[in-house]
């Protein structure tokens, strides 16, 4: 089983002190699936696994369609959030203008 991000070796992680959690969507991997599952009830998810884990304030990290969950936690859980980071988003899922607006409410939040 592969674990964290392909291709990010754990050196460099421990190099910069970060503490990486990855884990598999309803469904994929060796997940159960769960039919009535939504992009809050995602969000709500991560906030659940920091819990569980004692810690406050995380970054999130989407890589193409996951990038739809990091902006649910950006929608859903912002008081959460230390930041979000988002690769090869899939730009079709979510209204430019949404996207725009969350950013900046979540920046000012931060600031």
């Amino acid at each position: 089983m592969e674990l964290g991000i392909p291709g990010v070796k754990d050196s460099v992680l421990e190099d910069f002190g970060i503490h990486l959690l990855t884990y598999d969507l309803p469904g994929f991997g060796e997940s159960d699936p769960h039919p009535k599952r939504n992009l809050e009830s995602s969000a709500t998810d991560m906030a659940f696994l920091a819990d569980a884990l004692g810690v406050n304030k995380f970054w999130v990290f989407g890589y193409s369609s996951g990038s739809m969950h990091a902006w649910a936690a950006l929608r859903y859980i912002p008081d959460r959030l230390a930041g979000i980071s988002c690769s090869f988003a899939c730009r079709e899922l979510f209204s430019f203008v949404m996207s725009i607006q969350l950013l900046i409410q979540f920046t000012s939040q931060i600031l």
